[in-house]
């Protein structure tokens, strides 16, 4: 879950700061984007039993890569 997730995640954020390759002033600040990005409205969706809110492992591989993608863009040292 998130309250296990969160510290190690956060941990990586700050060792790709300080090795200059994601750019912040608060690694929560890209943990939050992050986060975001990897759940959208998927658990809103999926406690209100919508169809399909359930992503299949491939979906999720796919997801986790355009959350990856998309904190890169957001949080990159060469903007």
């Amino acid at each position: 879950g998130k309250a296990r997730s969160a510290p190690r995640i956060l941990a990586l954020i700050e060792r790709l700061r300080a090795e200059r390759i994601v750019a912040c002033e608060s690694p929560a600040d890209v943990y939050r984007a992050f986060y975001g990005l990897l759940i959208s409205d998927r658990q809103i969706l999926a406690l209100h039993r919508v169809p399909g809110a359930r992503p299949s492992p491939d979906e999720r591989a796919d997801i986790a890569r355009e959350a990856v993608a998309g904190v890169e863009l957001l949080f990159s040292p060469d903007k």
